[in-house]
């Protein structure tokens, strides 16, 4: 059983950055999130640190106002934002951790 605690949505030159790898039909790329260099899978639609690889998240390509149960924005937890337990989907929406042990928030660009 996975636990799905909502969506973080990228900050904007991030989700800029991703939106044009994705567009380039780049398979990976590397971000500085909150000072760790991250690795995105475009392909799996994932993203870890570089240094904890099985810490994995998913994440998705969605428009910002289209997602779901949206925690806030780069680490700033939106005033309004639904909890877990709302079963909303969203084109492209996947509530599965992998094998992870710890939930993680997935993040939405």
């Amino acid at each position: 059983m996975s636990l799905f605690l909502g969506w973080w949505q990228f900050e904007g030159r991030a989700s800029k950055d991703l939106e044009a790898a994705y567009e380039a039909k780049e398979s990976k790329c590397r971000l500085l999130i909150v000072g760790q260099i991250y690795e995105l899978d475009l392909v799996q639609m994932i993203q870890y640190r570089l240094n904890d690889p099985n810490g994995a998240r998913r994440i998705k390509r969605d428009l910002p106002s289209s997602t779901p149960q949206k925690k806030g924005i780069a680490g700033i937890r939106l005033g309004g934002s639904t909890g877990p337990g709302n079963s909303g989907g969203g084109a492209g929406a996947s509530q599965g951790q992998g094998n992870h042990p710890h939930a993680h928030p997935h993040r939405a660009f």
